[in-house]
């Protein structure tokens, strides 16, 4: 494997463990607000979507300043960036996965009378499944996606600003 995708791989793998960390800090203010009723923490969730997305601009970016004594032209930015941010995504993505399927076992967002759920809701079970599904099939593709998006504009921001590279 090629030295600047390694260094990629570096960024990415630290970004991904930093928006995870986000993710889990989303999970216990969604958690406290669930138990305590302080609605005025959900503001905070969404200023961590924001730091989110500029965390992941910043794995490009990272990912191109590690490799940069490798990277000689626009394109090679590009693709150290996007293996950055894949990485990056697909840990943030693990991570978001694994927090919705805790998530209705710690929350107070549920009555049940039975396993199988009753007229008031459903059972942390069924609800923890179907958050899986949900990660599964549209949250963590479109986390890896984004992130990738997101990592190559900052990669290219960092190659053409900083290293002048074209």
């Amino acid at each position: 494997m090629e030295a600047r995708y390694v260094q990629a791989i570096k960024a990415g793998v630290i970004g991904g463990v930093v928006i995870g960390l986000l993710t889990i800090i989303n999970l216990l203010i969604a958690v406290t607000v669930s138990w305590t009723d302080i609605y005025a923490l959900i503001l905070m969730n969404c200023c961590i979507f924001i730091i989110m997305a500029v965390l992941m601009v910043c794995v490009g970016a990272l990912g191109v300043r590690m490799a940069a004594p490798m990277v000689a032209t626009l394109n090679d930015a590009l693709l150290v960036a996007a293996v950055a941010g894949a990485v990056a995504g697909i840990i943030a993505a693990i991570i978001y996965f694994l927090t919705q399927v805790v998530s209705p076992w710690i929350s107070n967002n549920y009555y049940y009378s039975s396993y199988w759920g009753s007229h008031y809701g459903h059972s942390p079970a069924i609800q923890s499944a179907m958050s899986a599904l949900g990660s599964i099939c549209c949250c963590g593709p479109a986390i890896l996606l984004i992130a990738i998006i997101l990592s190559v504009i900052g990669g290219a921001i960092y190659a053409v600003a900083v290293l002048k590279v074209s």
